[in-house]
């Protein structure tokens, strides 16, 4: 039987957002309508839910006359991250004094940021989309910035040429950074854990994986999470969140052992090894990159 605190696990895993049918399957209609009616979880879109610190979020940005910001307010945009923010982001406008009954909060679980803020940001409290992805992209890791900006173009919040031509002209210190977020953004990407592990073979010499693709095996058609298809790399971002299951363990067995006698090699990333000793998992990468050209040459 499904529970309350097992579909607030789900939005833990998935950086604080998650879909209605992802939530359902560890817990029931019945049991998320009551989640949100005592406030253990939030709707904020069509079919997306939130766990309940993005509200207090925009009662902190509305309280202070700023935006929600950075990865608050990209999970106020219904976005997947990678993990949820230890504290809310708010940004000001340049010049803006915070109230002094503020204060508390500031220094417990509110940061607060100073930047210009359009009119329309000002009014609805929060930065739009693309604003949201650069403030990310300046200021995250690359892999927590890229999950961002992959899962903004991947709900269509805009599109990549717009990223592109906004991270163009960012000038100052993280510009370089914006860009190479911008440059590497993908609506293919699955998911932020997906995306985490792209961003780590990004560094790996020799390495071009795609989000995604498709290989044909004996079974059929699949989709892997990431393939280098020239030096037939198969990557797979294994979380429990999407594994978690006695049918999902069959079929991802399945899938492994055709991939492995059709040629593929199969690394498997764990998401506690992606998130806590990414150069581990670099080195994997670059150990199998250099097995596979040294089996091409042989």
């Amino acid at each position: 039987m499904g529970t309350i605190e097992a579909m607030r696990q789900v939005l833990a895993w998935q950086g604080g957002v998650a879909t209605r049918g992802e939530l359902v399957t560890v817990g029931s209609p019945a049991l998320l309508t009551r989640a949100v009616r005592e406030g253990q979880i939030d709707r904020v879109g069509q079919g997306r839910y939130v766990l309940p610190d993005i509200a207090d979020a925009r009662r902190a940005a509305a309280a202070a006359h700023g935006a929600v910001s950075h990865l608050s307010a990209a999970i106020a945009h219904g976005w997947e991250v990678l993990r949820e923010p230890d504290r809310c982001h708010v940004t000001l406008p340049r010049g803006k004094s915070l109230p002094v009954t503020n204060l508390p909060r500031r220094r417990k679980n509110v940061s607060y940021h100073y930047a210009t803020l359009s009119a329309t940001e000002r009014e609805r409290h929060v930065t739009d989309p693309v604003r949201t992805v650069l403030d990310c992209a300046r200021f995250l890791p690359f892999g927590e910035a890229l999950a961002v900006a992959d899962s903004a173009l991947r709900h269509c919040s805009f599109d990549h040429d717009e990223l592109l031509t906004a991270a163009a002209h960012i000038r100052g210190p993280g510009a370089r950074r914006v860009r190479r977020v911008a440059q590497h953004a993908t609506a293919a990407a699955a998911n932020p854990f997906e995306s985490l592990v792209r961003a780590i073979s990004l560094d790996v010499p020799g390495l071009t994986v795609k989000p995604q693709a498709e290989i044909d095996l004996p079974m059929g058609l699949i989709l892997v999470d990431l393939a280098d298809t020239r030096l037939r790399i198969v990557i797979e971002a294994d979380s429990f969140a999407f594994h978690g299951t006695r049918s999902a363990l069959i079929a991802d067995a399945a899938r492994y052992n055709w991939l492995t006698i059709s040629g593929w090699r199969v690394l498997r990333i764990t998401w506690e090894a992606a998130l806590d000793d990414p150069a581990l998992v670099a080195h994997w990468l670059g150990a199998l990159v250099n097995l596979q050209r040294l089996e091409s040459a042989g």
